[in-house]
């Protein structure tokens, strides 16, 4: 066994056995370790990132910007910590992720940013609507722990990546720092020097810096440098990407790339005209953001071969979820889950979320589809096979050749809920001539994602999976139970099956079962397991 697996073992306090058969405890420690942040149990910075890039990408390709950006921090913490200990400063940041975790949407999407510093992704959102939900944050953190928060905003434009979002709103956050009615509320922060306004260069905190070449600043001195413009030589600087038209603000300074191309470019706003010295200096800040820029992009191509050499070598298994008929209390249907290599570092999520960004993502799915369906043959013969597929893979001609190969009544396919459509009738051709063949539609995370009942209304499925957060605590709330029967309802009047995720207790399968839910999965049901193991039990 590799020394690698052996020190991983030792970290996850684990038997290097269990690495060498993949079990679902060990699949799901080491997802935790490496995706969450150990403290308060959100994305951690990296993680975060990939997943924002993905929504990021997801909106930009359907034409949308229904997406803002928050950056927060606790303001005062290093008083905090100095005055009664980390251990304090520690619980105020688990109270904050808590909160955040509490009150956001299944779609949204939080992570620490690092230090204290969280990040919010509002997906389907108007900039009003993220102002009201933080304000009241805000005053709900504030009132239970006597800390306000720090909360800079920013709406996507169709030429953001993660980061450029990102870096506007943390320039939002800086600007509320230095607004008079922020400070007469808080105490200023004490852990941070004032970055001057219109910092947007991305990713300079947290990070170690590389040694910068003879005569060039290393990327942990952008900030200093900027800061000391805007102090000393009272130059406002701004980066501007291609996309904003960077010739158009006069004086601009062009970021060049290795490659030769232009991404964007550095300009005074608050001078129409540079001396020679201000913009030789200006030259040299494009020069280190281009080599940023640049090191980004190696990044990204890293994370493809990454993302291929899992697929040239096959490296993805398979555990099945038992899908129980409620009133029966037997299994119907084994929905396929993905696992990939421990050695990877990644979950399902976030192995998908690489290679969407590498424009690998099709390629991966359909190979984990080819994957599941190999094991249709070792299920009992009265169960169906449920794989999850994006509304953009089951409109390609290899998703088709696949279905032409299967026995298409034990088949269903679950399409995200998470995923935007912009066109429901390409869909609903593209799975016709399977569905008149005996395929069955799902649609997976009802309650979780973009679509709510558009999608059921858009696409007529056969099955409805009700989403787990939907699901949690039912039997304690009274709104979720109410929203569960209306679902109920819906499918016996559209000759839908109504599905539950994520049954964990008694009492939610109780409730569920009252409120005429015919069918479920979840922990109590059956945790997924191998396909041998699943064939044995049934």
């Amino acid at each position: 066994m590799p020394a690698r697996l052996d020190d991983l073992a030792t970290e996850l306090r684990v038997p290097p056995s269990d690495l060498e058969i993949l079990p679902d405890r060990v699949l799901d420690a080491i997802r935790e370790r490496i995706a969450f942040d150990d403290l308060t149990g959100v994305l951690r910075r990296a993680s975060g990132l990939i997943a924002a890039e993905r929504e990021i990408k997801r909106s930009r390709r359907a034409g949308s910007t229904r997406v803002v950006a928050a950056f927060l921090d606790v303001d005062g913490l290093k008083a905090t910590n100095d005055m009664y200990g980390h251990p304090a400063g520690d619980e105020l940041l688990r109270q904050l992720a808590a909160l955040l975790r509490a009150r956001l949407r299944g779609q949204d999407l939080i992570f620490r940013y690092g230090g204290d510093e969280f990040v919010c992704l509002f997906v389907d959102a108007d900039l009003e609507g993220a102002q009201r939900l933080t304000h009241e944050l805000n005053h709900e953190f504030r009132s239970r722990h006597r800390h306000s928060l720090s909360i800079g905003l920013a709406q996507l434009r169709m030429d953001d990546t993660a980061r450029t979002l990102l870096a506007r709103a943390d320039a939002a956050l800086y600007a509320q720092r230095k607004s008079p009615a922020t400070r007469r509320q808080h105490l200023p922060p004490l852990d941070r020097q004032p970055r001057p306004q219109g910092e947007t260069l991305p990713n300079q905190r947290d990070e170690p810096s590389p040694s910068p070449a003879r005569g060039q600043p290393s990327r942990a001195a952008i900030g200093p440098i900027l800061r000391a413009a805007h102090e000393h030589l009272a130059l406002e600087l701004l980066f501007t990407s291609a996309g904003d038209e960077i010739g158009k603000p006069r004086e601009a300074v062009p970021v060049v790339l290795a490659d030769g191309t232009v991404c964007g470019g550095l300009y005074c706003r608050n001078r129409r005209r540079l001396a020679r010295r201000d913009r030789q200096f200006l030259a040299v800040l494009a020069r280190v953001v281009g080599e940023t820029v640049d090191e980004l992009k190696v990044a990204d191509a890293q994370r493809g071969e990454h993302v291929r050499t899992i697929i040239d070598a096959g490296l993805i298994g398979l555990a099945l979820q038992p899908i129980v008929d409620l009133d029966a209390s037997r299994v119907v249907g084994l929905e396929a889950l993905a696992r990939f290599p421990s050695e990877t570092g990644a979950g399902p999520e976030l192995l998908l979320a690489e290679a969407d960004v590498a424009g690998l993502a099709m390629e991966l799915e359909l190979m984990v589809c080819e994957t599941a369906i190999q094991r249709l043959r070792d299920l009992p013969s009265n169960a169906y096979l449920a794989m999850n597929a994006s509304p953009s893979l089951v409109q390609s001609p290899a998703f088709a050749a696949v279905l032409e190969r299967l026995p298409l009544s034990r088949l269903v396919v679950e399409l995200t809920e998470h995923s935007r459509i912009d066109d429901y009738g390409r869909i609903r051709l593209a799975l016709e001539p399977a569905r008149l063949q005996g395929m069955r539609l799902a649609i997976d995370d009802v309650g979780a994602g973009f679509a709510g009942f558009g999608h059921m209304l858009g696409l007529e499925p056969d099955i409805i999976k009700l989403d787990i957060s939907l699901i949690r605590h039912i039997d304690a709330h009274a709104a979720r139970r109410s929203l569960v029967a209306s679902m109920v309802a819906f499918g016996r009047q559209t000759s839908a099956d109504v599905v539950a995720e994520g049954i964990e207790t008694k009492q939610e399968l109780d409730t569920l079962r009252a409120l005429g839910v015919r069918y479920g999965q979840g922990f109590l049901l059956g945790r997924p397991s191998a396909v041998s193991s699943v064939v044995h039990e049934n």
